[in-house]
């Protein structure tokens, strides 16, 4: 599971079929905005459990209390797997990889994310030790 915050991310997650959202978190504190609307609206709709919290309990969950605008959702990392999983399922014919090796930064990692999903690349290689791993920080750079 990763929790992802900061509405622009959280909006962007459930407009994505693919992204399983698990829990909504949101503060009380909330001005009524439109986005907030948005994403209360794809959440009832997709069956994500909400749940509103005061503004310091949001801030644990986040763990980034300066850019969850109030926000976050946790997420299940379903199609996540490893080398090993990976090899043993049936390749396609034509599909595009990258691996990616000793990426540090992880706004560069989110960046290079959102590259390659742009580019059309199916899989994406991230080693789990020598670089950033993926984080909320590189959720937020690649949206």
């Amino acid at each position: 599971m990763l929790t992802i915050y900061g509405r622009k991310v959280v909006l962007e997650a459930l407009h994505d079929a693919n992204v399983n959202v698990y829990r909504l978190h949101l503060a009380h504190s909330n001005k009524p905005a439109r986005i907030i609307e948005q994403i209360i609206a794809l959440a009832e709709q997709r069956g994500v459990e909400i749940f509103y919290k005061d503004k310091s309990a949001l801030s644990r969950i986040s763990k980034n209390a300066r850019q969850d605008q109030g926000i976050a959702a946790d997420l299940l990392l379903e199609k996540m797997r490893t080398v090993e999983d990976f090899s043993a399922s049936t390749p396609c014919a034509n599909a595009r990889y990258l691996v990616l090796d000793r990426i540090h930064n992880p706004q560069n990692l989110g960046m290079i994310i959102r590259s390659a999903a742009a580019g059309g690349v199916d899989a994406l290689f991230i080693p789990e030790q020598g670089g950033a791993a993926i984080s909320p920080l590189v959720i937020k750079a690649s949206a």
